[in-house]
C-alpha cells in the first residue's frame, strides 16, 4: 500500500511530512529550555560587543521587516572566582528590532541563563520561546495545507490497490465462482459486447 501511495505522489506529503516533524521537534526543544530557563535560570548581565544586521527570507508569524535579521553579540560571566568555575562567554542571539534598536554597543543589559548549561541564555526575554513558536506555526500551516493532499493520494492508493487486488470487481464477487460473470462484466465495461 505504502508503494502505491508513493506511486500516486505521496512523495509530495512526505518531504512536508519531515518538515513538520523538525518543526514540531524544534518547537519542542524551544519551550522546553524556556520552561528551564524560568525555573532553574540565573540572571546575569550581558556587556553588548557587536550588532549585526543579516539578510533573510521571510518567516511567517513575525512582525519583523521580512528581508532582515537582527543579530546581537555579547559576552557575559558565569561562576565564580572564588568557586573556581568562572566563565567568561562570548555568544550571539537573534533579537527582534525593537530590542536591537534600543541597545548599543558597550551597553549593559540583563541575561537569564542556565548555571549547569550556560550555552542555554536568552538575552531577550521570551526571544526563545517566540523563535520556537514560529517555527512551530510553519509547520503547522504545513500540515493543515498537507492534510487534505494526503488523504486524496491515500484514497487513490487505496482506490488502486483494491482495483489491482480484486481485477475491477466490486469485491462482493468470488472470483472462483463465477469466472464467466467476471470475464463478461471486462468485456461489456470496454464498450464491447
Amino acid at each position: 500500500m505504502f508503494r502505491m501511495f508513493l506511486r500516486k505522489g505521496g512523495w509530495l506529503v512526505v518531504l512536508p511530512l519531515f518538515i513538520i516533524v523538525v518543526s514540531a521537534l524544534n518547537y519542542r526543544e524551544a519551550s522546553s529550555y524556556s520552561a528551564r530557563l524560568q525555573a532553574h535560570g540565573v540572571n546575569g548581565t550581558a556587556t553588548i560587543t557587536g550588532r549585526f544586521e543579516e539578510r533573510r527570507a521571510f518567516v511567517p508569524g513575525t512582525s519583523d521587516d521580512p528581508s532582515t535579521s537582527y543579530v546581537l553579540r555579547f559576552r557575559y560571566s558565569t561562576g565564580s572566582i572564588l568557586a573556581g568555575d568562572f566563565k567568561v562567554r562570548i555568544a550571539e542571539q537573534r533579537v527582534s528590532k525593537a530590542f536591537f534598536d534600543r541597545l548599543r554597543v558597550g551597553d549593559t543589559t540583563p541575561i537569564r541563563f542556565l548555571p549547569d548549561d550556560d550555552r542555554v541564555f536568552e538575552i531577550e526575554p521570551g526571544a526563545m520561546m517566540a523563535e520556537g513558536s514560529n517555527v512551530g506555526m510553519i509547520g503547522l500551516v504545513i500540515g493543515v495545507i498537507c492534510l487534505p493532499l494526503f488523504l486524496i493520494i491515500w484514497r487513490n492508493a487505496a482506490r488502486a490497490v483494491r482495483l489491482r487486488d480484486t481485477g475491477g470487481t466490486s469485491g462482493s464477487h468470488d472470483v472462483s465462482r463465477c469466472p464467466q460473470e467476471i470475464e463478461s462484466r471486462r468485456v461489456t465495461r470496454h464498450g464491447r459486447h
